[in-house]
């Protein structure tokens, strides 16, 4: 199979099986997938949106978003049968957390953009602390998370009843619980 890694600013669709990967921490990736056609897309955005004056380009989240939609539409798509995923938006600087968060920036335009497109949002792995490694199969749907360091194991995110079973998610994250730790470091309640 195939093997597409995105870096910053970069837009992937297939309707050919292939394997689309990419490595966040506050950037964002939104997976899109059509089910029915099996085709299905990726991109990663660095920030939120362009400030004025700025040309636009898919490194900005608006644009990026966009563009993804646009080619997966183009290829095919229905957007009535479109899922989404979104991943990343990662507080992974401690000293910057509470300060200066992109990662939550990239989060809303993503959630904002999906509902303007009106693309459910099926499901999330967001605000992690440690940079995580995302891949899609385009032939499937199967999404797999794996959070980077020394004791990381993989999360299947779609395609696997397993990964559900063995943790309890929240309201917000369908996978692993990850938004806890950041959570509750933002409450106070969190002990270094």
């Amino acid at each position: 199979m195939k093997r597409i890694i995105l870096n910053i600013g970069e837009v992937a669709v297939s309707r050919e099986p292939v394997l689309l990967e990419t490595i966040l921490g506050s950037c964002v990736a939104v997976c899109l997938w059509d089910g029915e056609r099996g085709i299905g897309g990726l991109n990663h955005y660095l920030l939120p949106s362009e400030q004025t004056g700025t040309q636009k380009s898919t490194i900005y989240g608006g644009t990026s978003i966009d563009t993804l939609v646009e080619q997966i539409v183009h290829l095919g798509a229905d957007i009535g049968a479109l899922q989404a995923w979104i991943f990343g938006g990662g507080a992974v600087i401690d000293a910057l957390d509470g300060v200066f968060n992109i990662g939550d920036g990239n989060i809303l335009i993503a959630r904002e953009r999906l509902r303007i497109y009106g693309i459910p949002i099926v499901g999330e792995h967001v605000r992690d602390t440690s940079g995580i490694r995302v891949a899609l199969r385009t032939a499937t749907g199967e999404i797999t998370v794996r959070p980077l360091g020394k004791d990381s194991q993989a999360i299947a995110v779609k395609g696997g009843a397993a990964a559900y079973q063995q943790v309890q998610p929240c309201k917000t994250c369908i996978v692993c619980g990850s938004c806890i730790k950041p959570m509750n470091r933002r409450k106070g309640t969190l002990k270094r």
